[in-house]
């Protein structure tokens, strides 16, 4: 599985951007699933409306939800 460390190396490449909770504004509910909640919000930071996966609070499952955001953001298709 991955590690912090990695997690932490992503971030600082930036692979994966590092958002600000308080910069995201709902606008509803998308839906809820076995990880977590998902909403429709606006993104101060990039101006966007986006989707909002708020993973519950286990260290675990948020390791492995950013390692599958990963895999997908850096697999070639």
């Amino acid at each position: 599985m991955v590690s912090s460390e990695k997690i932490k190396e992503t971030i600082e490449k930036e692979e994966i951007k590092l958002f600000e909770y308080n910069s995201f504004v709902k606008l509803k509910s998308l839906g809820k699933g076995g990880f977590g909640d998902v909403d429709q919000v606006y993104s101060n930071d990039i101006k966007e409306i986006v989707a909002l996966k708020k993973v519950r609070n286990n260290n675990e499952s948020f390791k492995k939800e950013v390692w599958i955001i990963f895999i997908i953001c850096t697999t070639d298709s």
